[in-house]
């Protein structure tokens, strides 16, 4: 693959992801930037944000195609969702992201 190829290609990808109760939704591959952009909001001063899985799942839910179908403006009602729910789709889309391993070296160092 050369430059122009790469630059041009289309990785963007969704995963569907069966929930507890047997619901069905997608999540999808962020790109570079929208994981860093993550992980430093995650990570600032080190505080804990008391809505960082709804961040996630805004950030990650979507359509068959991969085109997110939600917003930062929607975190406050992905909150309410049972934590079941959002486990599922967070550790499927940890993994899709390749963050899993990442997620588990950084608690061991704590």
């Amino acid at each position: 693959m050369n430059r122009e190829q790469f630059l041009g290609a289309q990785f963007a990808r969704a995963e569907q992801v069966t929930l507890p109760g047997g619901d069905e939704v997608y999540v999808r591959v962020m790109s570079g930037a929208e994981r860093d952009r993550f992980g430093a909001e995650r990570s600032k001063a080190g505080k804990v944000d008391p809505n960082g899985m709804g961040y996630f799942v805004c950030l990650v839910l979507s359509d068959a195609d991969g085109n997110r179908i939600l917003t930062s403006k929607d975190v406050k009602d992905v909150m309410t969702k049972p934590a079941p729910v959002l486990d599922a789709i967070i550790d499927a889309a940890m993994k899709l992201n390749g963050m899993a391993d990442d997620a588990v070296e950084d608690a061991e160092k704590n």
